[in-house]
């Protein structure tokens, strides 16, 4: 029964982690600027071409690295796969009807911010994921993946939910009075 149990962890995770990947020809891109998003039409406009914009020779940029500015309410499943890095801002929150996953070729960091789905609850990188002080988390299941970098959860964090899984190849840092 214990390995039924362990096998079934294993595919939830690894379903997860196919349903938010990098497309394979963005991988490695270097990211310059912040392109910011305040609602849903940001975030989905970002995802087109991960704020790429055109010079005036008709000459495609760099990717930009992902910035919410204002608190979001969020229809649906959100998948935000980036090239880039993504960062929430000190204040805000992401309110989710689904599940969320972020997946970042660079770092995920979250400022004194809160995300609150029906779901679960999906960060993965291959930089840094860094939970500031005082972030709220609430989700049915909460997933921190990180091949590159450390998982940083700082003090007075908040994660509720059913399930905590933190898989990292590096160091994992997690303050006092959280959880």
């Amino acid at each position: 029964m214990k390995t039924l149990i362990l096998l079934l962890a294993f595919a939830f995770v690894s379903s997860s982690i196919a349903a938010c990947e990098i497309p394979a020809e963005v991988k490695n891109l270097d990211c310059s600027k912040t392109f910011q998003a305040s609602t849903q039409a940001d975030l989905e406009k970002y995802l087109e071409n991960y704020g790429v914009e055109l010079s005036k020779k008709g000459v495609a940029g760099k990717p930009k690295h992902l910035e919410i500015i204002k608190s979001i309410d969020l229809e649906g499943d959100i998948h935000i796969a980036t090239p880039c890095s993504v960062n929430m801002k000190k204040g805000q929150a992401l309110t989710v009807n689904g599940s969320l996953c972020v997946n970042s070729q660079k770092n995920i960091e979250l400022e004194r911010s809160s995300i609150n789905t029906s779901g679960t609850i999906n960060l993965e990188s291959t930089g840094e994921i860094v939970i500031g002080k005082s972030s709220v988390l609430n989700a049915g299941n909460a997933i921190f993946l990180s091949s590159g970098d450390d998982i940083s959860i700082s003090k007075d964090t908040a994660i509720a939910g059913k399930s905590l899984t933190i898989k990292n190849y590096s160091d994992l840092t997690i303050e006092k009075n959280q959880v």
